[in-house]
């Protein structure tokens, strides 16, 4: 990742390397050989590089880093992964009240010919080594939860999904199950929030954010 730094925001002049990584490095979560779209932003007095990883033509989620931006450079302690299934190229926003927030783009939900939607907003917060997702308050004065649309589900309980969408949660995995698809992200036993919105399901926990169409049709 490249800094640039300006003092009219139309004249820019190149800082050099805010933050590299090898390709093949795997702790936390692998990043590719190319980052899109990256952002660097402050959450509860922390810094966070968020990304999208891109590796040999193929988009696969968003991932992070934790640490230090000083002087233009970003010193990561911690790398980790965000989102799973069709959730990608996340953009980073303050809301109101200044909270750090973000959509993302759910890609090709309908299959190739499709070009995908936006996501719900999301509240981004730093937990210990972990940057955690939790759906924005707003979204309460459009889908309150308890709805058929927006629900908690806990592991054991009967899932009320859409008719084509299963969700169930095994060895420390919850899978989500449309059509011929299945995506996975890792689960820690307790509850997560569900959104069905027509031709788009989100599932929001602890340890990251899975998206999936509700179609059986997916892109990552």
């Amino acid at each position: 990742m490249h800094g640039y730094t300006s003092t009219d925001g139309v004249h820019w002049e190149y800082d050099g390397v805010a933050l590299s990584r090898h390709r093949d490095e795997t702790d936390g979560a692998w990043t590719g050989s190319l980052w899109e779209c990256p952002q660097v932003f402050e959450a509860d007095g922390a810094w966070v590089m968020l990304t999208s990883v891109w590796e040999a033509g193929v988009t696969h989620y968003a991932a992070y880093a934790l640490g230090d931006f000083d002087e233009g450079r970003f010193t990561a302690r911690a790398w980790g992964r965000l989102t799973y299934g069709t959730h990608y190229a996340p953009t980073v926003f303050r809301d109101a009240a200044g909270r750090p927030c973000m959509m993302t783009w759910l890609r090709e939900v309908r299959g190739e010919d499709w070009t995908g939607c936006l996501s719900l907003p999301y509240v981004l917060r730093v937990d210990g080594d972990r940057l955690v997702a939790t759906q924005h308050p707003d979204v309460d004065a459009h889908a309150p939860r308890g709805t058929q649309g927006r629900f908690v589900w806990s592991p054991g309980d009967p899932p009320d999904l859409a008719a084509r969408v299963a969700i169930d949660a095994a060895g420390g995995e919850l899978r989500l199950r449309t059509g011929d698809t299945t995506t996975a992200m890792p689960h820690d036993g307790g509850p997560v929030e569900i959104f069905v919105d027509d031709e788009v399901v989100e599932v929001c926990g602890p340890l990251g954010l899975l998206g999936g169409p509700t179609s059986g049709v997916s892109d990552g």
